[in-house]
């Protein structure tokens, strides 16, 4: 083989391997906006229905006491953990997108928590979550809606 065809040969071999990498570049790059995509889908279902969810908390917060019949208490109860159930699926597909609650126990972080109120009380630490009025979610390590809580403040 004479010198101009080694040269061809390498030159050849070299545009190969540019290829092969600028091929593995845009696979790469294609699976990264696929699950960046993916991830805005689940961020924008969750924006509407995390509301949803919230409506079934103020349920659950506002149940009334009856003085009704013993047949008719039952029946209350038996459609009150029917809205429960219901609760609990929407919060299982939620999960199941990778969603999960932004935690509330402890101290507040501004990261994480919304603070739209404080009060003081005695035994608490300061900046602890006292109540939370609307619970927060995060996608993965991205905080999408954060928990509004009310916070110690001494």
């Amino acid at each position: 083989m004479n010198e101009n065809e080694q040269k061809q040969r390498e030159e050849y071999l070299a545009g190969w391997k540019r290829a092969l990498a600028d091929y593995d570049n845009l696979k790469k790059d294609l699976a990264r906006e696929k699950e960046e995509s993916r991830n805005y889908l689940k961020e924008q279902m969750a924006h509407e229905l995390i509301p949803i969810l919230d409506s079934f908390d103020q349920v659950n917060r506002h149940t009334p006491a009856l003085n009704v019949t013993e047949e008719d208490a039952l029946k209350f109860q038996n459609w009150l953990n029917g809205v429960r159930q219901t609760q609990a699926q929407l919060e299982r597909v939620l999960q199941q997108m990778g969603l999960q609650l932004v935690p509330t126990n402890g101290v507040f972080d501004p990261t994480m928590h919304e603070a739209i109120g404080q009060r003081s009380e005695d035994g608490k630490e300061d900046g602890a979550i006292l109540e939370v009025v609307t619970s927060g979610w995060k996608l993965g390590e991205k905080v999408i809606r954060p928990a509004k809580v009310i916070i110690n403040q001494q």
